[in-house]
């Protein structure tokens, strides 16, 4: 019986098997691991887009726990020390189902990550199956399928936490995927160590493409909510505009019905654009984005 060739295999067989079965068949033979490692992104994307497709998808949560490292737990009952002074770690990622009811399952053991500074620690984020786990000095990008970890490199802009503006962090994070190319890039939000609006800054780094960060033509409008991660939600990242910041004068918006929220930034064209808040918005409060993904 003559042998199918890879590429029907490929395209009618393996671009329909869930992820967990395609890590088990790249053992088979070199040409099925190029192709289910990535050699091929146009077989990646296909995957995809085949689980997009999917009629009915069970509900799932990305579940990752903070827990207080050992060094500061010498007294568990003093309470003195503020949040943000504390050592957090986290033992994992865990993958809750619809199907499993009251039970999560390890997805990636990231215990080996050093503990961080709470107040250091950003939020994590994902997108088609990649987690996004940025901090003030570390920035990292998890494919929990093929155990893959892409630790991104320092930025030429990055300041000392000492020397930030507001003291606790100067930089806001998203992750996303640009529908054009299909390439998933990181956008950093930062201050600069000038104030007024030309402290602001906007840089961009493209998984499996860039080598270092490479900064927008186009500054952000306005600051940015430090130390919290955009909402990727379209093809945009989508982050909370900082009414506190030191670095803008409010002063001028008299209308607090129109007065912007939130900055849109296109990961297409790299482009931003401003968002006003939702009707029953007062005043210049912080709004935490919650826009389904």
């Amino acid at each position: 019986m003559p042998c199918l060739p890879h590429e029907l295999i490929a395209w009618k067989i393996l671009v329909r098997l869930p992820t967990k079965s395609l890590l088990q068949l790249r053992c088979v033979c070199k040409a099925w691991r190029d192709i289910i490692s990535g050699a091929d992104p146009s077989f990646s994307q296909a995957h995809l887009d085949h689980l997009h497709q999917q009629v009915k998808k069970p509900y799932s949560l990305l579940i990752a726990p903070r827990i207080k490292s050992e060094s500061d737990m010498e007294d568990p009952r003093d309470t003195r020390r503020p949040w943000a002074d504390m050592k957090v770690t986290s033992p994992g990622l865990y993958l809750w189902e619809e199907s499993q009811k009251d039970i999560a399952t390890l997805l990636f053991d990231i215990s080996s990550f050093p503990a961080e500074g709470a107040a250091t620690r950003h939020g994590l984020t994902h997108c088609d199956g990649l987690v996004f786990l940025p901090a003030e000095d570390t920035v990292r990008v998890l494919n929990p399928a093929t155990r893959q970890i892409r630790v991104l490199p320092w930025s030429l802009n990055s300041v000392a936490p000492r020397r930030c503006p507001q003291g606790e962090g100067h930089q806001a994070f998203g992750f996303g995927r640009d529908h054009r190319s299909n390439a998933y890039k990181v956008a950093r939000f930062f201050h600069r160590e000038t104030r007024g609006m030309g402290g602001l800054g906007m840089e961009v780094f493209t998984i499996g493409k860039d080598q270092c960060w490479r900064e927008t033509a186009v500054q952000p409008p306005y600051p940015f909510v430090a130390g919290l991660t955009a909402t990727f939600f379209k093809g945009s990242l989508i982050w909370t505009i900082d009414y506190y910041s030191p670095m803008y004068d409010y002063s001028h918006l008299d209308d607090a019905a129109n007065m912007p929220c939130f900055v849109r930034f296109n990961l297409e064209d790299e482009s931003f654009s401003v968002m006003t808040g939702p009707p029953w918005y007062k005043g210049p409060t912080i709004l935490t984005p919650t826009l389904p993904r």
